[in-house]
């Protein structure tokens, strides 16, 4: 994309948002701008129909109390506004819960809960970068698998986690 089609969409002049420590950023409202987590710098563009309610596009961003871990969580929600509201609160509030654990796995499980009692068709993808060691983690939650994901425990140490939407039960799984 061009600079002059750019700035049709995005405010250059608009300064940027640097998180800081213990920060979680973003919602489902109507924004265009660039944000900036230690070591990372992201653009996020979500425009709901209807500005005011709120869209069912979902988009936050934290970092840890440490400046290690810094996470971007995106997830569509059927619906807007009220109507996914509550998603969206809960969505926030697993950001602030494990805003300092690496592992993924309760995080993604309780989104998954989140999608299943708000009866809305749901899927999200969790990224975490840490600062130090260069790791990503890449989760998602709300599909059910697919060919090729094998049981965390016959793989060992891998980078995609995956739970099942219809059993919060399940295991991590794992890709390469």
């Amino acid at each position: 994309m061009c600079a002059q089609q750019r700035a049709s969409v995005h405010d250059e002049s608009e300064k940027p948002h640097a998180l800081v420590c213990t920060e979680v950023w973003g919602g489902n409202r109507k924004v265009s701008r660039t944000v900036e987590l230690p070591s990372l710098t992201a653009w996020v563009a979500s425009h709901p129909i209807d500005d005011e309610e709120g869209g069912g596009d979902l988009h936050y961003m934290s970092v840890c109390d440490y400046d290690l871990i810094s996470r971007v969580a995106l997830a569509d929600v059927s619906g807007h506004g009220q109507d996914v509201s509550a998603v969206t609160q809960r969505l926030r509030q697993f950001m602030h819960e494990n805003i300092n654990v690496w592992d993924q796995s309760d995080f993604i499980r309780g989104i998954n809960d989140a999608f299943n009692k708000s009866k809305k068709y749901a899927t999200a993808i969790i990224l975490s970068f840490h600062r130090v060691t260069g790791r990503l983690a890449f989760s998602n939650a709300g599909h059910s698998l697919h060919s090729g994901i094998t049981p965390a425990n016959e793989v060992g140490d891998g980078w995609r986690k995956r739970i099942t939407r219809n059993s919060t039960k399940s295991p991590a799984y794992l890709s390469g």
